[in-house]
């Protein structure tokens, strides 16, 4: 009787030690060490060499690395993508530095990228190569890390369009304007426009000059054009009298401008020509 009282009770704390057991077993299990798990972080360039002026987009890709610890032991990786931010640092040389279209420090994604926009106009040739550090934060199951990159930036290619306000003839004065252009980043802009006048038949040299301080003329910006004048005065163009032997004289006009270039931009040529009768 005894016996049997004993090994009900010993049923008992059976059952109990179980449902002890089956309590514990639905208690999550512990996280590892915040930050146990080590990553790679590598960073690339869209495009990776560029010009003066152009926008640029930079993506970070945060990875596990499998087996790897941040106390270089082995380890079993964590479950999950990466979280937290990416800080991006853009430096060119010898300084330079240009910044993310919003923000330097980026969230990464649920695919463990960050992308970093740089808007067009910041890159600039005089500068390059630039030098670019995705540097990962790091959270409580991966290990912060760095990636690294360069950007080289080349001079930008313009044009040069000559326009004159009207059609030159015998005695007028004009005004040439000489536009500069660029694909990206025309606000970077600088230097100057030299400006060459010739003219059939021959006027003296002083009327082939710009009367608003001479054939070099600084190139003004606004927005992403730049624009130089030359104002030419009356008898620059002059077409020959009327003679017995030339009863229908004509003349003929060339204006070149030279965009002088600068250390982000290529320089370049326009030209304007055209006949005229008396």
């Amino acid at each position: 009787m005894i016996r049997g009282r004993f090994k009900q009770l010993a049923v008992a704390m059976g059952a109990s030690a179980l449902v002890a057991a089956a309590g514990l077993a639905v208690v999550p299990a512990v996280a590892s060490a915040a930050g146990s798990q080590a990553t790679a972080t590598a960073v690339t360039a869209k495009p990776l060499a560029t010009t003066s002026g152009h926008p640029l987009t930079l993506t970070a890709k945060v990875t596990a690395v499998t087996g790897l610890a941040s106390t270089h032991r082995a380890s079993t990786p964590n479950a999950g993508t990466p979280t937290g931010t990416v800080t991006f640092t853009i430096t060119g040389t010898p300084t330079g530095t240009i910044h993310c279209k919003t923000s330097d420090v980026v969230t990464i994604t649920h695919r463990g990228k960050a992308v970093c926009k740089v808007l067009a106009g910041q890159l600039q040739a005089m500068d390059s190569p630039y030098s670019v550090q995705a540097a990962y934060s790091g959270d409580t199951n991966f290990a912060a890390s760095t990636g690294n990159t360069s950007v080289t930036v080349t001079k930008a290619k313009t044009t040069t369009k000559l326009k004159i306000d009207s059609a030159p003839h015998n005695g007028t004065a004009n005004s040439v304007t000489a536009t500069v252009r660029t694909k990206h980043g025309g606000s970077l802009l600088t230097g100057s426009v030299l400006f060459s006048v010739s003219a059939t038949p021959a006027t003296g040299p002083g009327k082939r000059m710009c009367t608003n301080g001479g054939n070099s003329q600084p190139l003004a910006v606004t927005g992403n054009v730049g624009t130089a004048v030359c104002d030419l005065q009356p008898g620059w163009f002059i077409i020959s009298k009327v003679t017995p032997a030339n009863k229908h004289p004509h003349g003929s006009w060339n204006v070149t401008a030279n965009y002088s270039g600068d250390g982000n931009f290529t320089t370049s040529l326009g030209n304007k020509s055209g006949h005229s009768r008396s």
